[in-house]
């Protein structure tokens, strides 16, 4: 056989077995390229970086290996050959390593099990986290006021924390977002709905250490700093934006019983000297105004829905801290989840 015909048979011999590898290795990740969640907002390029990266990389093997193969192999290969092809220094060292490793064999088990149990010792070292931390400078501020609070409210809050951040020589600057959150510049941002009582602050600090010191100083004070408002000073997160490490979900029928049962649940939590930051994201009832329209009557022939949700939002009683959203199907003013 010539060194053509050799180099060919390497090719012709392996190709179907590595590409149905290089498929299953594709499939492998095809849940995360289809998934139609954060996850696979993420992470979704892999499938496809993946498969393309494996179907080029099997194509190229097949043609380049038997090319290296016609170039490497010995133009008199076939013919008879005098000595041995692993007479080498190389392999002779080799071959005696191997050797002492079979004579003195339970000296290598003995060894490879105390490197397994050294290595289960040190993994506890291992930060045990699947994204590592971010090395980006930028700080996120979530400032969240009671529910139903004005737009008025808020900004005095965003104002304070304003003139904090301008005093501290850690910060570069700082752009501020009322009413809704920053524009979506980093993947893992979970973005918030339009809210009059919840701002955002983007903070550009000067270093890493300079933002774990912003950091630090805006988690010690805010309780006294921001005693009407919830503050959430944030690193930006790689990977999916999962919000809070622990999370706990109440359900149930009846909204005054979840409540209740979800303050409960807060207070056993609180219980956790390695717990922080409890917050709940079912806040607050919001009191609405709520107007029965009696359409049948003659007095007013001019009045509609539209008409009186409209009069009834610019009369009713504005406080700096609350609003009161208007509605027009029931007959009382109470507290709305």
């Amino acid at each position: 056989m010539d060194r053509v015909k050799a180099a060919a048979f390497s090719y012709q011999s392996t190709a179907m077995p590595r590409l149905t590898g290089a498929l299953i290795t594709v499939v492998g990740f095809l849940p995360i390229g289809l998934s139609k969640s954060t996850t696979g907002e993420y992470a979704g390029g892999i499938f496809w970086i993946v498969g393309a990266a494996v179907l080029f990389s099997w194509t190229c093997s097949g043609i380049f290996t038997p090319y290296l193969a016609v170039k490497m192999l010995p133009n008199d290969l076939g013919k008879h050959q005098h000595g041995d092809p692993y007479d080498t220094k190389f392999y002779r060292s080799l071959r005696r390593l191997i050797d002492v490793a079979i004579e003195r064999r339970w000296v290598v088990i003995g060894a490879t099990f105390g490197a397994l149990v050294l290595a289960l010792a040190c993994i506890k070292l291992v930060p045990q986290q699947f994204f590592p931390n971010s090395s980006r400078p930028e700080l996120v501020i979530d400032l969240r006021l009671k529910e139903g609070s004005s737009i008025a409210a808020t900004t005095e809050q965003v104002k304070h924390m304003e003139e904090i951040l301008a005093k501290d020589e850690d910060v570069r600057f700082y752009t501020a977002y009322t009413g809704a959150d920053a524009p979506r510049f980093y993947l893992s941002l979970n973005p918030e709905l339009p809210n009059p009582g919840f701002a955002q602050l983007v903070v550009m600090t000067k270093d890493l250490d300079a933002r774990e010191r912003v950091r630090a100083r805006l988690v010690t004070s805010a309780d006294q700093q921001f005693p009407q408002a919830w503050v959430r000073v944030t690193r930006l997160e790689l990977g999916p934006s999962v919000g809070y490490p622990v999370q706990f979900r109440v359900v149930g029928p009846d909204t005054q019983e979840v409540r209740k049962i979800a303050h409960e649940v807060e207070k056993v939590v609180a219980l956790n000297s390695k717990v922080r930051d409890l917050q709940l994201d079912w806040n607050d009832p919001v009191r609405a105004l709520k107007v029965e329209l009696d359409q049948d009557k003659p007095s007013a022939p001019a009045s509609s829905p539209v008409k009186t949700a409209s009069s009834s939002h610019h009369e009713a009683p504005q406080q700096p801290g609350a609003s009161a959203p208007t509605t027009g199907m029931a007959g009382s003013t109470g507290p709305r989840n």
